[in-house]
């Protein structure tokens, strides 16, 4: 006997700290001015980030599993690019590491999102 009928599971949720915050608004704004600028018929992959992009003032993410393999391919793409810009001034060392610590937290959740 399965669950009951038509019942969803409740998402888990990736909480964020304050400075991701801002940090994941402009990336995902970039990346949606991008994506709507090149007139991409992926129309899945904009309403994924446009989902969390809406999410990001409750402080936390709860996205299923699309959305958070979306949003890690966005981070993962966003961090090999600012590895290729380097670090001329050093600030981007600590925007960097907080980016890969978002993105180990972000890729476990994703993994427990797979498992549901």
């Amino acid at each position: 006997m399965s669950g009951p009928a038509g019942g969803s599971k409740q998402l888990p949720k990736l909480e964020l700290t304050v400075e991701e915050i801002p940090y994941l608004r402009s990336v995902l704004s970039e990346e949606l001015g991008y994506v709507e600028s090149e007139q991409l018929e992926d129309e899945a992959e904009l309403s994924s980030k446009r989902a969390v992009k809406d999410q990001l003032d409750n402080g936390y993410l709860q996205l299923t599993y699309h959305q958070g393999a979306t949003l890690a391919q966005t981070i993962a793409e966003h961090i090999e690019y600012m590895e290729e810009e380097g670090d001329d001034q050093g600030w981007r060392a600590a925007q960097l590491e907080m980016w890969e610590k978002f993105e180990e937290r972000l890729d476990a959740y994703v993994e427990t999102l797979e498992k549901l």
